[in-house]
């Protein structure tokens, strides 16, 4: 679990936030996938001076290191599991991304407050590893529904021929503002929240995970 706190800007209704997470891989066999499952983000806000807590439900993410996958990484979301699925040789410099979760603010979401918790739970295919991991969280005006049409940066190593950050929705680009993590401009993942390490439990039938749907509560 992740606390981090938001830089206070207000958020129109309509606009988008990308929260985005990112993480690098610390020790353990390889090849190897790293699990991502009962995600959660979660946080109080007020409008027209009622506090309401919301619980946000993220997809799930497989992320596979495997010195045999071709040497350009790749993230794509696949809508029948609903799942992030990215593949990636072992040995990138940087942060990979994990998975991420678009909120598109409804009219009466108001200010949200701080902090901000993002959770879940960490699985490996062999045990023995363990993950050092982060979110942020950037605003856009203009966004996707389709997880596969943000072109998602999947490394920070550079896919595009730039410096942009793993999760760094690539196609939209043109539309970050400030609010949430970030500043806006080219900042467009947004500011990064502190870190943490967490050791890799082997997961049980990982085929048989459901789908998870967003809710707002």
């Amino acid at each position: 679990m992740i606390s981090c706190n938001s830089n206070g800007t207000a958020i129109p209704a309509g606009r988008t936030i990308w929260f985005s997470s990112v993480f690098k891989l610390q020790t353990g066999p390889q090849p190897v996938t790293v699990y991502f499952r009962n995600q959660t983000i979660d946080f109080d806000a007020v409008y027209d001076s009622i506090t309401t807590h919301y619980v946000y439900n993220v997809p799930d993410a497989a992320v596979t290191f495997d010195p045999s996958v071709p040497a350009i990484p790749t993230t794509t979301f696949d809508t029948g599991t609903n799942t992030r699925v990215t593949l990636m040789q072992p040995g990138l410099s940087g942060d990979q991304y994990r998975s991420g979760f678009e909120l598109v603010v409804p009219p009466t979401l108001g200010q949200i407050k701080n902090p901000v918790t993002w959770k879940g739970q960490f699985l490996g295919s062999d045990p023995g590893g363990a993950v050092n991991w982060s979110w942020h969280a950037a605003v856009y005006t203009s966004f996707s529904t389709d997880y596969n049409a943000l072109g998602v940066a999947p490394t920070d190593d550079t896919v595009k021929g730039n410096s942009h950050h793993a999760g760094t929705p690539e196609n939209y680009t043109c539309c970050a503002v400030g609010g949430a993590t970030g500043g806006g401009s080219a900042n467009y993942t947004g500011s990064k929240c502190s870190s943490k390490s967490v050791p890799l439990v082997t997961p049980t039938t990982p085929s048989t995970w459901g789908r998870v749907k967003t809710i707002y509560r």
